[in-house]
């Protein structure tokens, strides 16, 4: 996985058209795979 492959939270929800608190409820019910990263939250554009 490369570092352009990642988002941030607010860039996925963005590029999935809802909001962030839908992105972070996702992420805490496991739909959606995250990578931590010096802290931040990331997110594969490509998450199966």
């Amino acid at each position: 996985m490369l570092v352009g492959d990642l988002v941030t939270t607010k860039e996925a929800a963005e590029l999935l058209r809802v909001s962030p608190w839908t992105v972070s409820a996702w992420l805490s019910q496991g739909k959606l795979r995250r990578v931590k990263a010096g802290g931040r939250t990331l997110i594969a554009k490509a998450d199966p």
